[in-house]
């Protein structure tokens, strides 16, 4: 909870997904021995014990998120929110989002029902364990731990593959976390007739509970997960269980009345907290500050209590409620919210909702074309050079654009502009990639296809007919760790993708690392100048921080007042790309160097000592930091003028 809300020492709060993973597959294992013992087992029983825990609390909650949905939300955000609707009614919404986004992305921030996806693992897990245990508790316990020790380390081995080539579905998948509810199972096994452990167990749990905290103040977004840093909160939560006893400290800790409540109204508590969280976000014009989430943390739990006491409560009775009714409250609560979410969808977002104004500016952000994303380089492949697409005149290509999403932002208007001369340009463009050799993103790792791109298109330009190479980047992003705050409540999600040398593990002195990057920008486009081609080198676009069309178009909608034009600081845009800017300019002069510098076409030109984002209402940005097709306009026509002079 205090992770999603941004506090930065809990920068590991997503471990408590684990811990969870852990006590469910130590509770469910536990609840079916204790009853295949007794003779009272019955897979129906299971899952009708799963339908009374999961889906009362999770409908209740959806209901209540639906008109403010329709109040506050943004057409995309609707559509977002819609498939996510489809998805956790069938329990698939990891499955979504492995394919849509990864969980720290700035998208993930405005789902208030992102949380949703390691329920979908739990019950996806569940759907297959009873008969996978019926089966295998028959062979003896011997030969079942063997077994599922097994899958712990398959499933382990997946998932610390996985992040190496890709990370969002390593993070959402059950294959790749089904080690951790089974590390839960083996201890239930472990614990079964045994009698509490009194030799070490102080000490013991008192380490598990140690690796858990750790865990939560040490790791953050660029952390591998799951991977072997998952073990750590994995080890420290079986320790916990296993050793945690009455009889130690952290047993009668943990068993305070604080504790307990907390533990009971968890569930609740938790399917409370991101819809809060994003809600906050989605009508508020600048990023919420900590006070309101704090605020925001405790409403998550007294709505939790609420929840617990008058939804949970009520429908584990069976007294009141039978296994035909809650087997029937299920089938109509999932097939109600599914067709919900088609009528959002299929409604491109009910945008009948709202004004033709708010839509003009909210749809500003569909700013690369379908045609220019399939050019593209992503998700962890890419276009060779000799396949990219071109734009313009295929017959006369002799100009190349390189450069990640901030060069595909220009495209659309370099094409146009190369196609009025009768010339093409080839697009090499990457997304999320610098466009330096030697350099790879630390958040990827090993796994970054980047380097191997980057040195293909210097092998490319070597040998081609290209004459001209226009570069363009989020040049400070590689080498700033922090995502960007302009300073008046304009904040970027996450972290950036930042970069170090090919060859070096990720440095935790930042200012080595830096220096390193900046080093390896001067070198890199020293040697791209060696090829003999005249570079047009474009130096950093200022980054708004506000996502520009959301922000008008929740200013039209809501009725707010805001300062026109918008804009952010160029002091602020100055010291931010301090260093990035510094080694453009140490590449020193040469005849075939071009700079072009979009900080004095943005700013402290429209408006005295700030950088534009709109002019007469229309959107510079289709974003938070990539130029619209009006905004690169005023870039290429630069551009432009120097091709002419050749």
């Amino acid at each position: 909870m205090l992770f999603h809300a941004g506090f930065e020492p809990f920068r590991g709060g997503f471990v408590g997904v684990d811990v969870f993973f852990v006590l469910s597959g130590y509770l469910i294992t536990s609840i079916i021995v204790k009853e295949k013992e007794s003779g009272t087992f019955s897979i129906t029983g299971f899952y009708e014990r799963r339908a009374r825990r999961i889906l009362p609390a999770l409908f209740f909650v959806i209901l209540c998120i639906l008109p403010f949905a329709w109040l506050w939300m943004l057409p995309s955000q609707i559509k977002d929110l819609a498939q996510t609707l489809v998805a956790v009614s069938l329990f698939t919404s990891n499955n979504l989002f492995s394919e849509t986004g990864g969980y720290f992305s700035e998208a993930s921030e405005y789902n208030p029902l992102l949380h949703t996806w390691s329920l979908a693992v739990e019950e996806q897990y569940y759907i297959v364990f009873p008969a996978f245990f019926v089966l295998l508790w028959s062979f003896g316990t011997r030969r079942f731990v063997v077994i599922v020790s097994t899958v712990v380390v398959l499933s382990f081995a997946l998932a610390e593959w996985k992040w190496r080539t890709a990370a969002a579905e390593s993070f959402y998948l059950t294959a790749t976390r089904i080690w951790e509810l089974l590390a839960g199972t083996l201890t239930a096994i472990y614990l079964k007739d045994r009698p509490p452990q009194k030799k070490g167990a102080e000490v013991l749990a008192a380490l598990g509970i140690g690796l858990i905290l750790y865990s939560v103040f040490s790791f953050d977004s660029t952390t591998p997960f799951p991977s072997v840093y998952t073990l750590v909160p994995t080890a420290g939560t079986v320790l916990t269980i296993a050793f945690a006893t009455p009889d130690t400290v952290s047993g009668r800790i943990l068993s305070t009345p604080v504790f307990v409540v907390i533990g009971l109204i968890s569930y609740s508590a938790y399917l409370w907290h991101q819809p809060l969280f994003a809600f906050a976000r989605i009508r508020s014009l600048n990023a919420p500050d900590e006070t309101t989430f704090a605020a925001l943390a405790i409403a998550s739990l007294v709505l939790g209590y609420l929840s617990w006491r008058f939804v949970e409560r009520p429908f584990r009775n069976r007294t009141k409620l039978s296994r035909t009714q809650i087997f029937t409250f299920a089938a109509v609560g999932s097939t109600a919210y599914i067709a919900l979410g088609l009528v959002g969808y299929l409604s491109n977002g009910l945008e009948g909702r709202l004004s033709a104004k708010v839509l003009e500016l909210h749809n500003y952000r569909y700013g690369i074309n379908a045609q220019l994303a399939r050019c593209d380089s992503k998700k962890g492949g890419y276009i060779k050079p000799e396949d990219a697409c071109i734009l313009g005149n295929p017959d006369k290509v002799d100009t190349a654009l390189l450069g990640d999403s901030h060069a595909l932002a220009l495209a659309g208007e370099i094409g146009r502009a190369m196609e009025k001369r009768g010339q093409g340009v080839r697009l090499l463009t990457y997304s999320r990639c610098v466009p330096i050799r030697g350099l790879y993103r630390v958040d990827q790792g090993r796994s970054d296809p980047c380097p191997g791109y980057n040195e293909d298109v210097f092998e490319f330009l070597r040998t081609s007919p290209i004459k001209t190479l226009i570069i363009a980047s989020r040049w400070m992003w590689y080498v700033e760790k922090e995502a960007f705050s302009n300073g008046e409540g304009g904040v970027e999600p996450g972290l950036s993708a930042y970069a170090d040398v090919v060859g070096k593990p990720p440095s935790r002195n930042e200012e080595e690392r830096m220096a390193r990057v900046v080093q390896r920008y001067k070198d890199g486009l020293r040697d791209l100048l060696t090829l003999g081609k005249r570079i047009i080198l474009i130096y950093p676009i200022p980054e708004v921080g506000w996502h520009v069309p959301d922000y008008l178009a929740k200013v039209a909608a809501f009725g707010e007042t805001a300062d026109a034009p918008l804009s952010t600081s160029y002091a602020r845009y100055l010291e931010r790309n301090r260093r990035a800017i510094a080694a453009l300019d140490a590449v020193g002069e040469h005849p075939e160097l071009v700079r072009i510098r979009p900080g004095n076409i943005f700013c402290d030109t429209f408006v005295k000592d700030r950088c534009v984002t709109e002019i007469e209402g229309v959107p510079l940005y289709f974003d938070d930091d990539h130029v619209s097709n009006v905004g690169a306009r005023l870039v290429v026509d630069q551009i432009m003028r120097h091709m002419e002079s050749r």
